[in-house]
């Protein structure tokens, strides 16, 4: 079958098709491509952490296996989206997960209410009640701390209470001390109660299981790393204590870098991947480029099959498709959205027969102003601005005072500055820059190990920059090394700390702004990053 023209049918019904890959709901189907086989591990009954940035296809895996694989195994499901709990105080949190499992068990089934309006109640029923009024108790305690400070407030006015003006500061400061005093005097009170009952919860649990027809049962906590990162610890811990032993197992989506699943200690908190749960990684990296190409374009040649394109990725050229796998960092609905802004590009220009280059650097810079940073600004919880200013100095120190577009972090610093160093990881998570390299030495006698990463590539792939070194990390010598790699400027960590720290200032804008001033030269040749027979 003859490759299809830009404005052939087919195109436009992948294009389509594309876009409702992005629309992931609860209550559809997703469309799913499995290429690595992630969709036999997720079907174990294992309790497993599945992880991945934004667009890697963690919600749309756990929600093809929700709809899809489970009913043909009689697998019970239950499924919760952490958008739906992050504005929650903890154990709030907790409270609405374990009504969410509690609610959903298979006696929940509309037959089995049925059922069960003939039997009676059921200790599913009571647990529910129990969970239920211990979720409004917060309310209650703020209410009653808030009328008790009004009855206060009022006899001061009239005189009851005889104080000059700092005593009344110190009766409001008392006030407020008492308020939070009485709430978190619930709160404990609730956590001992739901501690205290958790081997009962597990035995209701798993009484439901054995009376069921389901040879097990999975809760789906998807875009967990939303709930608030200084109580994740205790979430997963208890979600792991909960059912461990039972046959309700978990699978939890989340973005690893924005994640924070143990907190050591005296006593340890939560729980450590591979270690004591299963964890897979579906992030495709920059580390193997030709491998991370082919994951991607298989994914686009299997979708272009259900429109009876034999092969997709040839309508672009074959500098642009090797330029498609780095625009994307990687990431699938990163390079399905690149392909269709180039896609709609080349269809402009009359006479286009292919996908150039070009269109899908404007599509990619268009993605990191629309998408990129958006994102970045709704996941970063409190520590956006911090991100911001980290993103701004890199940029800078790349762009501007190294002129290079990749940088070294070193791994002794690393080790001296872990908060800063995290900094550095959840940027990468949120897709503005790339790992390539983990492990790496440095060129020029620098002693060490270091980790290597690029900038987005949606930034800087312009034709038209000057006096920049794309630097070609994927170029290797004689002896496997990547010289180019080795050769980059290291990045010192001081100055992500001095964003942590709230000493820089930058925003994302500006970065960008830097980015977009080294396209003001003249129009230059177009520019080639992979050498082509």
């Amino acid at each position: 079958m003859p490759q299809p023209e830009l404005e052939d049918r087919r195109l436009r019904d992948l294009e389509k098709l594309i876009r409702r890959s992005f629309r992931v709901r609860a209550n559809m189907t997703p469309i799913y491509v499995d290429i690595g086989g992630n969709l036999g591990r997720v079907s174990l009954d294992q309790h497993q952490l599945v992880f991945g940035r934004r667009g890697s296809g963690k919600s749309t895996l756990l929600l093809f296996f929700r709809r899809e694989e489970a009913p043909k195994d009689r697998v019970h499901t239950i499924y919760v989206n952490a958008d739906s709990v992050k504005a929650l105080d903890y154990p709030d949190v907790l409270l609405r997960l374990l009504l969410a499992i509690f609610e959903n068990l298979p006696s929940r089934t509309i037959w089995n209410r049925i059922r069960r309006v003939f039997r009676g109640g059921t200790q599913t029923s009571a647990v529910i009640a129990e969970l239920r009024q211990m979720l409004e108790q917060p309310a209650e305690a703020r209410a009653r701390a808030t009328s008790e400070d009004e009855a206060r407030e009022e006899r001061r006015r009239e005189g009851r209470i005889d104080a000059p003006y700092v005593g009344a500061t110190r009766s409001r400061d008392s006030a407020a001390a008492s308020r939070r005093e009485l709430v978190r005097e619930y709160d404990e009170r609730k956590i001992q109660t739901i501690d205290s009952r958790l081997p009962d919860y597990k035995a209701v649990i798993q009484d439901e299981f054995e009376k069921s027809n389901a040879p097990f049962g999975v809760l789906i906590i998807d875009d967990f790393y939303l709930i608030d990162r200084r109580v994740q610890p205790d979430v997963i811990d208890y979600v792991h204590r909960l059912l461990r032993d039972t046959d309700l197992y978990f699978k939890v989506g989340t973005i690893k870098h924005r994640s924070n699943l143990l907190r050591a200690g005296p006593v340890h908190t939560g729980v450590q991947a591979q270690q004591d749960v299963d964890a897979l990684d579906l992030d495709q990296t920059l580390e193997d480029i030709d491998q991370t190409r082919g994951y991607l374009e298989e994914m686009l040649r299997l979708m272009g099959k259900e429109v009876r394109i034999e092969d997709a990725p040839g309508i672009m050229s074959d500098e642009a498709r090797k330029d498609l796998a780095l625009l994307s960092g990687g990431v699938p609905r990163d390079y399905l959205t690149i392909f269709v802004g180039g896609l709609e590009r080349a269809r402009r220009i009359r006479g286009r027969r292919r996908i150039t280059p070009t269109d899908l650097r404007r599509a990619a810079a268009a993605l990191v102003q629309e998408t990129k940073l958006p994102e970045l600004r709704r996941d970063g919880g409190e520590s956006v601005e911090a991100l911001e200013a980290l993103f701004a100095e890199l940029v800078d120190f790349c762009l501007v005072e190294k002129r290079k577009t990749a940088f070294l972090i070193s791994e002794d610093e690393a080790q001296e500055y872990p908060d800063a160093h995290e900094l550095i990881r959840q940027l990468m998570d949120c897709k503005l820059i790339h790992v390539v390299e983990p492990n790496t030495s440095a060129a020029s006698g620098r002693p060490g190990r270091y980790e290597a990463y690029t900038l987005d590539f949606g930034l800087f792939m312009e034709p038209r920059k000057r006096n920049i070194e794309i630097v070609k990390f994927w170029e290797t010598d004689d002896q496997r090394r990547r010289v180019r790699l080795r050769e980059a400027p290291v990045f010192p960590l001081e100055r992500a700390r001095a964003a942590l720290e709230g000493d820089a200032h930058g925003t994302a804008e500006q970065a960008l702004e830097t980015a977009k001033a080294l396209d003001e030269a003249p129009e230059e040749p177009e520019l080639r990053l992979f050498e082509l027979p």
